[in-house]
Order: structure tokens, then sequence, then C-alpha cells
């Protein structure tokens, strides 16, 4: 997930033109990674980068038909749970939640952190059905099998703190 965002770097780097010279115009938003999705019970959880200073702040899940429109099909505030076992998209983890998505087959999903956000979606000819079965402390990152301990090494990796 991208710290700083390109506008803001660049808004920055005008602002500082008159105070300091040889500023450059570098992007810097790597890509952001690939979010890891599991469905227990049919309960859609999701595995994000993990940085212990960006908690989890909330959650939506939307259909595809009605991404953009208000309110999305479930959503939730205050996580309550632990990040680095996955995000449970259901009530128990979090203070408040509202709605469901229990019908839909595919979906948007965006987690809310302190600094940012990750967004992920299941699209055809993919399904959240597709996410289902999966071995244990497992989630699909882009369709590939990965222990929760291995997407959290590698995104730390890649995307450091």
């Amino acid at each position: 997930m991208a710290r700083t965002s390109a506008v803001a770097g660049a808004f920055a780097c005008v602002l500082s033109v008159g105070i300091a010279s040889g500023c450059a115009f570098v992007p810097s938003d790597p890509d952001l990674p690939a979010l890891g999705l599991r469905v227990d019970a049919g309960v859609l959880s999701v595995m994000v980068p993990h940085c212990p200073d960006d908690p989890v702040v909330s959650a939506e899940v939307a259909a595809q038909s009605d991404a953009t429109q208000e309110p999305p099909s479930w959503s939730a505030d205050g996580f309550t749970g632990d990040a680095t076992l996955g995000i449970p998209l259901d009530a128990s983890h979090w203070t408040s939640a509202t709605g469901q998505y229990s019908g839909l087959t595919t979906a948007d999903v965006t987690i809310y952190m302190k600094r940012g956000q990750y967004g992920t979606s299941v699209r055809p000819p993919r399904t959240l059905a597709d996410l289902q079965d999966l071995p244990p402390g497992t989630f699909d990152v882009d369709g590939v099998e990965k222990r929760a301990a291995d997407y959290l090494k590698e995104t730390a990796k890649a995307f450091p703190c």
C-alpha cells in the first residue's frame, strides 16, 4: 500500500521548490500488493499487509453492480480481531456492522486502514464460492494459495512499513 500519494508528494515538491533546489518528480506509489481472500462458513476473510502502526479501521463489501452506490451491501467499523490472522468480515469481529453479503457471488472489498485503504474484487469467472474450502491458515492471493505467515513475510519485504 502506498504510504504517500503521488499527488501529495508532487504538491510538497512544488511547495519546496522555492526553498530547496533539486526536487525530482519520482513516482512514490508502488503497485499495491494483491490481497488474500478466503470464505469459511459463509464469512469472507481478507489478508492485507500488516504494519503495527496502521490498524484496520473499517471495511466494506459491495455488489459489483452497486459498487459506486451508497450504502455498500455490508460495512463495519471498529475491528476487534488480530489482522495478522486475517480480517473476518462478520459482526463478531467489529464493534458495529450492518448489511449482509451472503447472496453475493462476486464483490468489491475495501479495507480501510488508519493511513489508507486496500481494495480487491472477486470477478467472473471467479466467484466467492471459489474461495471456500481452503486449507486452514491459507488465503487465495490472485489464484495462488498462500499461508498467512508467508503472505505477511512477502508483503513486509516488498512493502515495508
